[in-house]
């Protein structure tokens, strides 16, 4: 009887271990006419928005045009001017035009000329500047970019660079993309959303055919 139930415990954490990998496998499209898609399939429609988050739950967040944030289809902040989203859990990090950061509607930092936000479990918010600069809790940890985008798993932080680099920690890892956003899972794979609509995970496509603006998945 014991061997038993100690077979079962086995088995049941093997298919908890398989579901979330295939979970953190997920990833997010924001489509440039408002669709947002998980894995290739249509889940949610009708924004005019700028940019897209999804938190370890899978929970996906929207940051629309006209500085409304909605979390799956709910509308719940409003009235930024803002460029971009991040999520860590609950918290819904925002990067204002104007180089504000914002956290559940509170402001919490400001004075970037800056480009992406991205946020870490710990809710560690990462700045990537216009000029090329990486920021982490208001304190300068990496330049010399030529990017458009940024996400971080852990303390590791990835970059997009303008000319299809792909960045770990200041050390480039791929190239070649011509491409308009990078999202990382918590297994460290890295997507990439090619600006013809091609995505790429650790350099290998797994999907295409997108008019998209953005991509994120669980981390």
């Amino acid at each position: 009887m014991k061997l038993y139930r100690t077979l079962i415990i086995v088995i049941i954490t093997l298919v908890s271990f398989v579901s979330y990998a295939q979970k953190v496998s997920d990833y997010y499209i924001l489509g440039t006419s408002g669709g947002v898609y998980k894995n290739g399939q249509k889940i949610d429609s009708g924004y005019d928005a700028v940019d897209m988050a999804v938190n370890a739950k899978g929970d996906y967040f929207i940051l629309g045009s006209t500085g409304g944030v909605y979390k799956n289809n709910e509308k719940i902040d409003s009235d930024y001017s803002a460029v971009a989203i991040d999520a860590s859990g609950e918290n819904y990090f925002i990067l204002g035009k104007s180089g504000g950061v914002y956290k559940n509607g509170q402001k919490i930092d400001s004075g970037y000329d800056a480009v992406d936000i991205a946020a870490n479990t710990n809710g560690d918010y990462f700045i990537l500047g216009s000029s090329g600069g990486v920021y982490k809790n208001n304190q300068k940890i990496d330049s010399g970019y030529d990017a458009i985008a940024i996400d971080v798993n852990g303390d590791d932080f990835y970059i997009l660079g303008k000319s299809g680099g792909v960045y770990k920690n200041g050390q480039k890892i791929d190239s070649g993309y011509d491409a308009v956003d990078i999202a990382v899972n918590a297994n460290g794979d890295y997507f990439i959303l090619g600006s013809t609509g091609g995505v790429y995970k650790n350099n290998e496509k797994i999907d295409s055919d997108y008019s998209a603006i953005a991509i994120s998945c669980l981390n």
